[in-house]
């Protein structure tokens, strides 16, 4: 079977000189692989190498980040056949589009970061339950404002590098894009127009009046939650999970990423890394853009 080992460089550094790009193709002839294509994605930045003979992906894909991560490159591994532009993109939000955790900042802002942001950790390193944890988290936010969520969003919530980019070039290609969040639709809503994607989907906090009153609308939004729309709204368009790349962080997103070849852990929990191969560690969001053979030339930076 044949993959494209895709290798990609922080933006803007041109690190990937030809000497090291030699040094690489050296170390996988080692492997007794036949390399039967070199496609350069952005000058001395990113590269498709196209294999021939390669078993043992996951052993030889952790080999290759470790051995360069000093050069800070970031390598994927994906089929022949799996590699082109997606038809559909599922992402999570918090950590991944954007730099925060949203509930986090609600927390930190009323004096309980403490308290909330070790619940938040335990549940995105998957040591407690994700729904029992938000219920428990969102019902101690009692009584923030509509108008402190707002101050919030303005001048805590910071997008990712690469997050527009990514979502205005998936929109020339016409992908379906989608933030699917353990999060809330009260921020999701926001960011999604801000990063050029189609439709979000979240948890609905509940007020009363112009307040939180410390619940959320059931059922929770979790896990479970994005796997089955992720595959709902493929079954929808007639897409198999070859149509489909994800992205995400946290333990509530690997039943999603696990579901399909392209799913992408990004700087991600150590749970997450453990059973998804292929992982943003050191660059930006675009990386997904080149994980679909598309050139930085090609990317839509207005």
């Amino acid at each position: 079977m044949k993959y494209y080992l895709i290798i990609v460089a922080p933006r803007d550094s041109y690190i990937i000189k030809p000497a090291l790009l030699a040094q690489i193709t050296n170390y996988v002839k080692q492997y007794n692989l036949k390399i039967e294509e070199i496609k350069e994605l952005a000058e001395n930045e990113a590269y498709a190498i196209l294999l021939d003979h390669l078993t043992e992906k996951n052993i030889f894909l952790r080999e290759l980040n470790i051995l360069y991560q000093d050069y800070k490159l970031d390598f994927f591994i994906t089929k022949e056949e799996n590699y082109g532009v997606k038809k559909l993109l599922i992402a999570d939000m918090d950590s991944t589009i954007i730099a925060n955790e949203c509930i986090d900042e609600i927390a930190r802002y009323v004096g309980k970061y403490d308290q909330i942001a070790q619940i938040t950790e335990a549940a995105m390193t998957g040591k407690i339950n994700f729904e029992n944890s938000l219920l428990a988290r969102v019902s101690s936010l009692k009584s923030v404002t509509k108008a402190q969520l707002e101050e919030i969003y303005k001048l805590k919530i910071k997008l990712n590098t690469g997050a527009k980019i990514l979502g205005r070039t998936m929109a020339k290609y016409n992908c379906h894009t989608i933030l699917a969040s353990g999060g809330f639709t009260f921020f999701t809503n926001k960011i999604r127009n801000l990063v050029s994607f189609k439709e979000d989907y979240a948890n609905k906090l509940s007020f009363t009046g112009d307040q939180l009153d410390g619940n959320i609308d059931l059922p929770v939004f979790g896990s479970q939650s994005k796997l089955d729309l992720m595959l709902n709204i493929a079954a929808q368009k007639n897409l198999t999970t070859n149509d489909i790349i994800a992205v995400g962080d946290g333990a509530n997103d690997i039943a999603m990423l696990s579901a399909i070849e392209l799913g992408v852990a990004y700087k991600a929990k150590w749970a997450v890394r453990e059973v998804i191969s292929n992982q943003i560690n050191h660059n930006d969001l675009t990386s997904l853009l080149y994980l679909q053979a598309i050139a930085k030339k090609d990317f839509d930076l207005a």
